[in-house]
């Protein structure tokens, strides 16, 4: 019996498809960056920085958001 495939997409179209889809959810999972939006840097100036070291989390509402640089 011959099976009609005109349905839908063939079969390698779809797992590579798959692949590239799942690769690109990879990739944007595990990075910081946000696509299409530019770094920026805030400079803050503060009275005592007795717990500040270079490399320390910065955290907004409990959230990492960045890190001390110097």
């Amino acid at each position: 019996m011959r099976r009609n495939h005109s349905l839908g997409m063939p079969p390698l179209r779809a797992g590579l498809l798959t692949i590239v889809l799942l690769a690109a959810v990879a990739y944007f999972g595990f990075t910081k960056a946000i696509p299409f939006r530019h770094h920026y840097e805030i400079q803050a100036v503060v009275t005592s920085s007795n717990l500040l070291k270079p490399n320390s989390p910065v955290r907004i509402a409990g959230v990492n958001v960045g890190k001390v640089v110097k």
